[in-house]
């Protein structure tokens, strides 16, 4: 187990104040964990791993598709919403 107690925890300057996470970097690993809950769970990772974690992250590998528009069968009886009904 690595001793957490003198990380220095840093955080993106990109981040704002939500939904950050915080990295430190102690005993050759990477811990990460959630900014808002700073005595939660604390993830480590190798030096290797977190190379390719930020390396797929930089090259998009984790965004999402955008969703199709969807049609939806009209139905008998039923007429569209508009904005101020």
């Amino acid at each position: 187990m690595v001793d957490l107690s003198g990380a220095e925890w840093r955080k993106s300057s990109q981040s704002g104040s939500n939904a950050c996470v915080e990295v430190a970097f102690v005993e050759g690993r990477v811990a990460v964990r959630d900014s808002k809950d700073r005595g939660g769970p604390v993830l480590g990772f190798t030096a290797h791993e977190w190379a390719e974690f930020v390396g797929a992250a930089r090259n998009g590998d984790f965004e999402l598709p955008v969703p199709k528009a969807v049609s939806l069968p009209r139905r008998a009886g039923l007429t569209p919403m508009t904005s101020g009904q």
